[in-house]
């Protein structure tokens, strides 16, 4: 439970969701990894890393640049997951969270799918 109740929080504060090819993908991003490495031994998924861009979007100078990770969760164990912390977690990540559940039960996984996101 103490695990569960982690990752809830570690999504509240910094996570997002998504539906694409039928598939819901759970993501959170930190500069630090280490937190990132944790969700991923405890749930599955991978961490990914990304340089930043030098600049933010609006073409200023960024002061901190270097690398951001990303944990990234999708197919059964995403929606079982999500499905897990859906009553813990505030009213517009619930929102989030339902949208992505139906916009990624519109195009089922085929029988062969691999696990991988995509």
């Amino acid at each position: 439970m103490r695990d569960i109740g982690w990752i809830i929080g570690l999504y509240e504060g910094e996570g997002n969701c998504w539906a694409a090819n039928g598939s819901l993908t759970l993501r959170v991003g930190q500069d630090d990894p280490e937190i990132l490495y944790r969700a991923q031994d405890l749930f599955g998924g991978s961490v990914q890393c990304y340089r930043k861009s030098k600049t933010d979007p609006d073409g200023k100078p960024r002061r901190k640049h270097g690398f951001h990770f990303m944990w990234v969760l999708c197919g059964p164990r995403a929606r079982g997951l999500a499905m897990t912390m859906y009553a813990e977690l505030s009213a517009r990540r619930r929102f989030k969270i339902r949208s992505g559940l139906l916009r990624s039960r519109q195009r089922p996984l085929p029988l062969e799918w691999d696990g991988r996101c995509g």
